[in-house]
């Protein structure tokens, strides 16, 4: 939770302020989705055994895509 908001809060933010539907790729007009949805994730992330998936995953397309070379 980077900036300790509840899921209904995050859902607002991703529907209502550029900054959040900027990072979510959304469209100015785009509407966002069900706070509901974040348990379903939760619930994936924790039955994966592996928490920390997406930032794995993130990490892997970076270095193969080499978006970020010579950054930290």
């Amino acid at each position: 939770m980077l900036e300790k908001r509840t899921d209904h809060d995050a859902v607002a933010a991703l529907r209502c302020d550029l900054c959040w539907k900027a990072a979510g790729g959304r469209g100015l007009y785009d509407t966002a989705f069900d706070q509901s949805l974040f348990i379903c994730f939760r619930r994936r992330l924790a039955l994966s055994g592996d928490r920390g998936r997406i930032f794995t995953r993130v990490r892997e397309i970076i270095t193969q895509t080499g978006v970020l070379k010579g950054r930290r």
